[in-house]
């Protein structure tokens, strides 16, 4: 992602997460203890401020130390899923993958929705890859930025405490009401470029109205 964001992130803004950004930053830029686990509802705005820091280093507008960094978004369900459609061994693939961006030093590997390969029953096709990891975490020039649920960290992740020590955790607090207005802003401009307009006043209405209603 820090040399090119073929999704449509790459001109995401980041509103109102900027303590949860510095963090990261502060967490990335150690010498040891610098994998990042972010910590949030789905839709909340973790791919995006993942994305936003990539899109950081690529405009050359971070922090000094993560100037050289390249973060590389890893696809385990598919590195699996090929793994085990061609017969080979799942966890040798995995450790080429770990033992590449180890060497290099420089890479940060995001891993998103970690918590659906550290299950204790994965089977075949979803081994528990911190079975693997352990080994990579505990070395400083393994980085990773991953991503998980409240609702899976808390009944999941944490059950891997020896695993998860490695991990700083950042939670992502829900926006406030003008923060979500400025976040719907920004996301419906796409809609009001095939002329479906929505005022500000129904925004308003929208937020204020949606609190009274609990969502599944």
């Amino acid at each position: 992602l820090t040399k090119f964001d073929p999704t449509e992130y790459r001109h995401s803004r980041l509103i109102g997460r900027q303590d949860e950004l510095n963090l990261a930053n502060l967490i990335l830029t150690r010498a040891d203890q610098n994998c990042v686990l972010l910590v949030g509802d789905s839709g909340i705005g973790k791919t995006t401020l993942i994305h936003y820091l990539a899109n950081l280093i690529r405009m050359n507008q971070c922090d000094e130390f993560l100037k050289n960094k390249r973060i590389l978004v890893l696809d385990l369900g598919s590195i699996i899923s090929q793994a085990t459609s061609e017969g080979k061994d799942v966890e040798n693939e995995l450790n080429l993958y770990f033992q590449e961006a180890a060497f290099a030093g420089n890479v940060i590997l995001v891993i998103q929705n970690i918590e659906n390969f550290l299950g204790a029953d994965t089977g075949m096709f979803r081994p528990d890859v911190s079975v693997v990891m352990n080994e990579y975490v505990q070395l400083p020039t393994f980085q990773v930025f991953a991503t998980s649920t409240n609702k899976e960290y808390h009944q999941l992740v944490e059950k891997h405490e020896n695993f998860m020590k490695y991990f700083e955790v950042i939670e992502m607090k829900e926006p406030t009401e003008e923060e979500t207005i400025q976040i719907m802003l920004n996301n419906f401009k796409e809609y009001e470029d095939h002329r479906v307009l929505f005022t500000y006043d129904a925004l308003k209405r929208i937020v204020s109205s949606s609190e009274k209603y609990r969502w599944g």
